[in-house]
């Protein structure tokens, strides 16, 4: 039997979803990569971590805006 999705379905809560995001523009900043992160490279990094399908937060309409906002408030507050 084959699955439905190479990629797992199993997507962490929301909270989860954002510490991890949150999480990664610290890590990001900590290394002295910030000037070079951006909203996808941040995205992406998470998406890897969870095994997400890729483009899950720009594609998700609950996570598309939301995903931004924590990334980009997050980069504010450092």
């Amino acid at each position: 039997m084959s699955s439905d999705s190479e990629l797992s379905n199993d997507v962490p809560n929301d909270s989860v979803l954002e510490n991890a995001l949150r999480q990664r523009v610290v890590t990001a900043e900590r290394e002295g990569e910030l000037h070079s992160a951006t909203v996808k490279t941040i995205r992406t990094a998470v998406e890897t971590k969870f095994d997400l399908v890729e483009n899950f937060f720009k594609t998700d309409p609950k996570w598309n805006q939301r995903s931004k906002d924590i990334i980009n408030n997050t980069i504010v507050g450092l």
